[in-house]
């Protein structure tokens, strides 16, 4: 008796999977080669797919990592150093990317990335401190580095912290401009003690004695 065309492709099916599973260096070293051959098109298919299908992908990785969740995690164990390095070697060749993706989250999710700093603080927070004893000029550096690179978010926690809770653009345009004439007066200041003089020696330079007051 004939196969219907539904048996038809099950034999083929499983055919195709015994000779995968029978050739699996042939197979990994094809698909490599033609992936190296169309690498170009192989990417715009997989962001087109990624973009058309992300509910559909995010479910199939939850639903994977759930019905595996203790192999992952040995896995992930026995492997830490290998992922982390490599994990590493694509940030730093992708940095400009990571960050902006980054960013991005952080803007599009805020309440969630509190709770998960709150959660994570809470679960390492002896450790934390630890930290900051017994490396204080480290800590120090980083969260100056951080200032530096973030004013505006800076005056916007100092704001908070003195109860402005949603402080207007004005107002922190304000404060930066106020940090930024502090920063002309200090340098002044340097100059004159340098120099063995006042501000008011230096021409076209209006006096002025204090720093003004600032929140940062």
């Amino acid at each position: 008796m004939a196969m219907s065309e539904e048996e038809r492709k099950e034999k083929k099916k499983a055919y195709q999977k015994a000779y995968r599973e029978d050739n699996k260096e042939k197979m990994k070293a094809y698909k490599k080669a033609y992936y190296e051959a169309n690498e170009e098109k192989m990417k715009a298919g997989f962001k087109a797919y990624r973009e058309t299908n992300k509910e559909k992908i995010n479910a199939g990785q939850k639903a994977h990592y759930k019905a595996n969740k203790e192999s992952i995690k040995v896995h992930r164990e026995a492997n830490k150093e290998k992922i982390n390095a490599a994990g590493r070697a694509y940030y730093y060749a992708n940095t400009d990317k990571m960050k902006a993706k980054t960013k991005a989250y952080c803007e599009s999710y805020p309440d969630k990335i509190k709770a998960y700093s709150k959660a994570y603080y809470e679960a390492n927070k002896d450790d934390m401190k630890a930290y900051r004893k017994y490396n204080p000029e480290k800590f120090r550096l980083s969260q100056e580095s951080y200032r530096k690179a973030n004013p505006e978010k800076n005056i916007i926690t100092r704001l908070k912290a003195k109860g402005i809770i949603d402080p207007p653009q004005e107002l922190i345009d304000l404060y930066l401009a106020r940090k930024e004439a502090n920063k002309i007066t200090k340098q002044l200041k340097k100059w004159r003690k340098e120099n063995d003089t006042t501000i008011t020696d230096v021409p076209g330079i209006e006096h002025q004695d204090e720093t003004i007051d600032e929140c940062t």
